[in-house]
């Protein structure tokens, strides 16, 4: 008797490509043939891989084939030479369906703590996961294999992986399906590999995760495949110390828009905060808090029809927003970011790439070591009201007057002034005047305090004399 746990079951020493728990009809030809109905609970099982010499990957704590309405819950399972827990079907036998995992311990796996190969309606809930050498929880289709409507929630994964090519969770299919995911409120802690991964996949939500230290990206996709991803929204999670990217969404082929929202990425060891690759179909990256990433705040390549809004990124060891200077991106629209105390520059569209089409407005670049804002090399971008260019503008002050010029000689000017309170030199001016200038220019500076000075020069050939009009200088204090 086990502490807790009503019984111990034990493998043997070799006990080879075994299961302590399986069900008994692993292939039923149809639905009416398959186990349901089976509840595994209050268990204490030891797969003593150790001693398992004989044994490879497929010797489980827990092995589920093809069943229907199963409860897996306060199982511990612990040294499986294999996963922990493993469900799948036969090659010609009906999907699982309806199966939860819930409350329970799975330690030391030699594989996966939480394996699926195939099923629908899968419930992983509140599970105790640590200390594997793969994949905390793993789903993992293969060939034409469909896994669907998963829920992963509430699970603590901790110190699994052993190399950084393993997540806490992975969801990744190559050629199969995997559709309708959900990843949500789990704490992933130190692992080997990452935080989450992702490849393949379709219609996945990953919201309120806390991952923290993982030797390599916390949120991102683990290889790109020529397949698409549709449907991908990463929103509210908490990554902290990532070994590489807070969060990187690459390209895998064709990838759909996509969100990324509301998610706090602090202090990456060595690399960006959220990396964003070769997305030609759009996305939405806004409302994030990216603080003291070893290098860039969001970096952006090769992306067209982007809208990057109201993230704050602060003290990133370089640019706070970074287009690449070596792949174009077109056609995005910054609006009210905030990227301020920065080791380089706070916006830099890069001026040595052909970035090209893009729309600022609202930006807030301040207190950045290099230039707050870097325009891009096209020609085509617009940019309004950013405030940026050291200083942001803090007061805007303007007058009128009444003025009708004097006839001005061809190669002549004539001027005169206009009352500004406030008005000091130095500070920038623009001028406009009611009436046409008929190629005149006309210039203006602030010429004592309080006094600004306008030019009205004439180089078009001949005398002209313009119709009294108003007379408007304005003036940005920085």
């Amino acid at each position: 008797m086990g502490v807790g746990r009503a019984s111990i079951i034990k493998a043997k020493n070799d006990f080879g490509n075994n299961s302590l728990i399986k069900n008994s009809n692993t292939s039923p030809s149809s639905d009416a043939d398959r186990d349901d109905g089976i509840r595994i609970a209050d268990l204490f099982l030891d797969g003593n891989r150790a001693n398992n010499t004989s044994g490879t990957e497929f010797s489980f704590c827990v092995e589920l084939r093809s069943t229907a309405d199963c409860m897996v819950e306060r199982v511990f399972c612990d040294n499986p030479k294999g996963d922990g827990v493993s469900i799948g079907k036969g090659s010609t036998a009906p999907r699982p369906q309806r199966i939860t995992v819930t409350n329970c311990i799975i330690s030391n796996a030699n594989r996966q703590g939480i394996a699926i190969t195939n099923g629908d309606q899968i419930t992983f809930s509140d599970n105790y996961i640590n200390g594997g050498l793969q994949h905390g929880i793993d789903l993992e289709p293969d060939g034409t294999a469909i896994v669907r409507d998963v829920t992963i929630t509430g699970n603590q994964i901790l110190n699994n992986g052993a190399t950084t090519s393993h997540f806490g969770i992975s969801i990744s299919a190559a050629t199969a399906t995997i559709d309708q995911v959900t990843i949500i409120g789990n704490q992933i802690r130190n692992q080997t590999g990452g935080g989450i991964g992702f490849r393949g996949c379709k219609n996945v939500i990953i919201a309120e995760n806390i991952i923290d230290s993982p030797s390599a990206v916390g949120i991102g996709n683990i290889t790109s495949v020529t397949k698409t991803i549709d449907g991908m929204a990463i929103l509210q999670n908490m990554i902290r110390d990532s070994g590489t990217f807070g969060i990187s969404y690459g390209a895998d082929a064709d990838a759909r828009p996509f969100v990324i929202e509301n998610n706090t990425v602090i202090s990456n060891l060595s690399d960006i905060g959220i990396n964003l690759v070769g997305h030609s179909n759009g996305g939405i990256v806004k409302v994030n808090y990216v603080e003291n990433s070893a290098t860039r705040g969001i970096f952006i390549s090769a992306c067209n029809d982007m809208v990057i809004s109201e993230n704050l990124c602060l003290n990133n060891s370089t640019d706070g927003i970074v287009f690449d200077s070596g792949t174009a991106s077109t056609d995005c629209v910054l609006i009210g970011n905030v990227c301020q105390g920065n080791g380089s520059r706070g916006i830099n569209e890069n001026t040595f790439g052909t970035n090209d089409f893009n729309i600022f407005i609202g930006n807030s670049c301040r207190n950045n070591t290099g230039v707050d804002f870097i325009k891009g090399g096209g020609s085509n971008s617009i940019y309004i009201a950013t405030l940026d260019f050291d200083k942001p503008v803090r007061q805007h002050l303007t007058n009128t007057a009444t003025w009708n010029p004097p006839s001005v000689a061809d190669i002549a000017q004539t001027t005169t002034t206009v009352g500004i309170t406030g008005a000091a030199i130095g500070n920038p001016v623009m001028v406009g005047f009611s009436q046409d200038l008929q190629g005149m220019r006309l210039t203006g500076y602030v010429s004592a305090a309080n006094v600004v000075t306008v030019v009205l020069r004439n180089d078009t050939g001949g005398a002209l004399n313009l119709a009294s009009g108003t007379l408007r200088a304005d003036i940005l204090i920085h």
